[in-house]
């Protein structure tokens, strides 16, 4: 069972000089752990950061929330998506959880639809940084994959 987490992914203060800073910015994520609701965990991290600020520090803060969302891995759609994704690669696919802030999926497992989230990336490709790149052989395999998925998921009735 995956749990809750909190991630800094930003952190900004000061000049590069010696003051204290008047202000500082930070930006974070908390993944929320299956059962949990956005509505719930937003008020408990709003009160521990307010608890947290020395006296005379102000704190805003600006949420924005998506649900957790969970796919059985044995979903007949998910086990063509296995076998489609072993064809088009010559190896079978690594079933992982993963972190993500894609509302829809919740939406989507409210609904019993199961949901493939996938790629090639290579940790190399360094996805969503501001040096990211993407290998053209990746683009071939995901071709490749794309079609075995429709061939596997037209089979299933």
């Amino acid at each position: 069972m995956a749990g809750t987490s909190v991630d800094v992914h930003r952190l900004a203060a000061g000049e590069p000089r010696t003051i204290v800073p008047e202000r500082a910015e930070a930006s974070l994520s908390v993944r929320l752990a299956a059962g949990q609701r956005s509505d719930e965990i937003a008020p408990a991290l709003e009160r521990l950061l307010r608890e947290a600020l020395p006296a005379g520090a102000e704190l805003e803060l600006s949420l924005h929330g998506a649900e957790p969302s969970r796919f059985d891995p044995a979903a007949p759609a998910l086990v063509a998506a296995r076998r489609a994704l072993e064809r088009a690669a010559g190896v079978a696919p690594v079933v992982i959880r993963s972190g993500g802030s894609i509302p829809i999926l919740a939406a989507f497992a409210e609904r019993g639809i199961p949901t493939i989230v996938g790629g090639f990336a290579l940790p190399e490709d360094r996805i969503h940084a501001p040096d990211e790149s993407y290998r053209l052989e990746s683009l071939d395999l995901g071709l490749r994959a794309a079609r075995a998925l429709y061939e596997e998921l037209a089979t299933l009735s």
